[in-house]
């Protein structure tokens, strides 16, 4: 399986971030129809009934639901990928608050702005190492990198194994996303006889060195 390219990863997390999906309101519901959306569009999922799916949550006020992809490969081995779209709210934003889901023209604003960051958040953004916006980091950009690898699985004809993306709404509030996958985990492993031997969840996290990303178990 080839491995995404950053432009194909930001492709996705532009349009992603752009989505205002904060957490304990319907808006989150906005986040899973664009989850459903890339991936409808996708020969794979189309030319393979039963692999994509969206599990409401149950009785909740706000309509929200876990979504789910599946590349099916050779064997029952399976990787799982999980991810919450939901995001904190922006009133910490100020006088910016209007940019905050929109990375490139915040991050303009905040250049004009010398007082709006403090001295480290301005060295980051300064070096160009870093994209600054609601849900940027925490977690629509592990979103984007979990998206792309399923677009490179659903590509890859010889694909080993299995490939599950799970993402999530509530996060951020009562976790009612996660209690709700736990059933349509179980339920997937039965219906397709899959294997759960890893499941990665890519939130942001702080490392010791920027070049070597941290693994807990």
């Amino acid at each position: 399986m080839r491995v995404p390219s950053g432009k194909e990863i930001l492709d996705i997390f532009y349009p992603y971030v752009a989505v205002n999906s904060q957490s304990g309101t319907d808006r989150e519901n906005l986040a899973a129809a664009f989850f459903r959306s890339h991936f409808q569009g996708s020969p794979y999922f189309s030319g393979q009934p039963g692999t994509l799916g969206t599990l409401p949550v149950p009785k909740d006020p706000a309509g929200r639901s876990v979504e789910w992809a599946l590349v099916r490969g050779r064997g029952s081995r399976t990787v799982v990928l999980m991810h919450h779209f939901d995001v904190v709210e922006t009133e910490d934003y100020g006088s910016l608050k209007s940019l905050a889901f929109d990375p490139e023209r915040l991050s303009r604003a905040l250049r004009e702005n010398p007082e709006a960051l403090d001295a480290e958040s301005r060295a980051d953004l300064e070096s160009g190492g870093f994209i600054f916006g609601r849900g940027a980091a925490d977690m629509k950009a592990g979103g984007a990198v979990q998206m792309a690898l399923v677009d490179e699985a659903a590509r890859d004809p010889d694909f080993g194994g299995n490939l599950l993306l799970v993402a999530l709404p509530d996060e951020e509030n009562l976790s009612a996303g996660m209690r709700t996958a736990v059933d349509l985990l179980a339920d997937l492993k039965a219906r397709f006889g899959l294997e759960y031997v890893l499941m990665v969840n890519s939130e942001p996290h702080q490392r010791k060195d920027p070049r070597v990303g941290v693994l807990s178990g």
